[in-house]
């Protein structure tokens, strides 16, 4: 009953340090790690009488690719909303997702285009998310604090300033 949702024999192997987010309807979302090979680090949401996987490592992320493995690729800054809709923080500032609208979706990883930041290609592209972020609302809509790495090429520039990509 209280397995992460994954079949028969997959337990939890642990349950994280990192405090739950809960909401108004008692849903709860949660990271840990589960049974399979190499323990995989990852977030799940339980609802009703069963636990879902929002995301797991070497699983499939949402917007393509795999979520990748390892320390640094947990699961973090978590949220959940009073609609059961969840967003999250992949590792030191890689991505941010969200089930807002129903399912998984990529909401911004690093190297993605940071739209409105020139007025002819190549964009300006995020080098990370803050620590942090997203923020996350009861209406499903998500925000995030984003470094830009300097680039004088872009029109206009993406320049330093105190010592931080701006």
């Amino acid at each position: 009953t209280y397995g992460p949702g994954e079949g028969a024999g997959i337990t939890f192997a642990s349950l994280s340090s990192v405090q739950p987010a809960i909401n108004a309807q008692g849903q709860v979302a949660f990271r840990g790690t589960d049974s399979t090979t190499g323990n995989p680090n990852g977030l799940w949401l339980r609802t009703g009488s069963a636990n879902a996987v929002l995301g797991i490592n070497g699983g499939p992320q949402p917007g393509g690719g795999t979520y990748p493995t390892g320390a640094s690729a947990s699961f973090n800054s978590y949220h959940i909303n009073n609609a059961g809709e969840a967003a999250w923080r992949l590792g030191a500032g890689t991505g941010a997702f969200a089930t807002a609208g129903g399912s998984p979706a990529r909401y911004i990883l690093a190297g993605d285009s940071a739209p409105g930041t020139t007025i002819s290609d190549p964009r300006a592209v995020f080098s990370g998310i803050s620590s942090g972020m997203p923020l996350f609302n009861q209406s499903s809509q998500l925000a995030v604090l984003a470094s830009l790495p300097p680039n004088a090429a872009l029109n206009p520039p993406v320049v330093t300033t105190r010592g931080r990509a701006n």
